[in-house]
């Protein structure tokens, strides 16, 4: 069964016209590197948040006291609570 659907998708790509076929090609072409772009990034970044959250030796943290947010389109800043429980 999957054969006879190989088999007449190959008859039907070998009807095509010269212009068609190049089409054909461009687009399996495409779709090729956008398999290889994605199947790469998913092997370099397999563990990479995982490892990243098991080492606590380049933790990096940022202090935004001081910081005044303003509303868009208003010249009043936002209220802003400091938290007390020491959770940021």
């Amino acid at each position: 069964m999957l054969t006879l659907v190989y088999m007449d998708l190959l008859d039907k790509i070998k009807n095509l016209s010269k212009k068609q076929k190049a089409y054909f090609g461009a687009f399996m072409a495409i779709v090729a590197l956008l398999a290889w772009a994605f199947i790469s990034a998913g092997v370099i970044t397999h563990n990479f948040n995982r490892s990243q959250l098991q080492t606590d030796q380049d933790r990096q943290e940022a202090s935004i006291d001081g910081i005044t947010i303003y509303r868009v389109g208003g010249a009043e800043p936002l209220p802003y609570a400091p938290a007390t429980d020491g959770a940021s």
